[in-house]
């Protein structure tokens, strides 16, 4: 004989349903154990010579018309460094975001179906008038205090992609604009030996040049 679900009516009028259709601690262990994948694959990447990212030694360097007007090429030089070297360091950062982000939503993807599986189970051995809805099974699984603390973790990164995001974009456009300023600095410079090359006018005729 099945055995027959708990059907103890509860405030609201609603029915209980039976904890073991929840996941267990132990499970939610498993789960977690299963999609644990991030620390492998930087370990991997590590032995590979991909270092993990280090805080710069400099201040995040906030381009001003000031800076792009100086004249010494070393300080154009340090800007360019400065700059590629917190995009390249915000960029690691939101991979790292990412990387998290993408096992969190499949652990709770997990945990969403296994749930599922459990509840359509359920149903199967309730009264037509008794039985979940699609939207009864959601709200099961959207409270369940795992899943809820995965979805926590979640927003929390993807607050953090948001973020950064904007970051990477500031110093990409920051990197095109010093890369074009060194790059105009350089035609100026050739421009100038160019013309000290060029003969001179002297008494309103050119060398070589007869009127």
């Amino acid at each position: 004989m099945a055995n027959v679900p708990n059907r103890t009516p509860v405030a609201g009028g609603g029915l209980e349903l039976p904890k073991a259709l929840g996941i267990s601690e132990r499970e939610e262990v498993a789960a977690t154990v299963r999609w644990d994948t991030l620390e492998a694959v930087i370990d991997t990447l590590n032995s590979w010579g991909f270092k993990e990212a280090e805080s710069p030694k400099v201040e995040m360097p906030v381009i001003t018309a000031q800076m792009l007007l100086t004249p010494d090429s070393r300080e154009y030089t340090t800007m360019f460094s400065a700059t590629l070297y917190w995009f390249n360091y915000s960029n690691k950062l939101k991979a790292r975001v990412i990387a998290e982000l993408l096992q969190l939503e499949n652990e709770m993807s997990d945990i969403g179906a296994e749930m599922r599986k459990r509840l359509r189970r359920e149903n199967e051995v309730r009264k037509k008038e008794e039985k979940l809805t699609a939207q009864n099974i959601d709200d099961e699984i959207e409270t369940n205090l795992r899943h809820r603390e995965l979805k926590i973790r979640a927003q929390h990164l993807k607050q953090m992609k948001y973020e950064l995001d904007a970051r990477c974009e500031e110093l990409e456009r920051s990197l095109r604009v010093v890369s074009r300023n060194i790059e105009m600095r350089k035609e100026e410079n050739n421009q100038g030996r160019t013309d000290q090359n060029m003969p001179g006018r002297q008494n309103g005729r050119q060398d070589g040049f007869r009127r």
